[in-house]
């Protein structure tokens, strides 16, 4: 999940289109 590498799993501050993206690879 390239995504989890990109975005770190606790960020407070993210987009919402970013965030579901966070959210499915937690």
């Amino acid at each position: 999940q390239p995504h989890q590498t990109e975005f770190p799993k606790a960020t407070p501050a993210i987009p919402r289109s970013q965030g579901v993206m966070v959210s499915l690879s937690n």
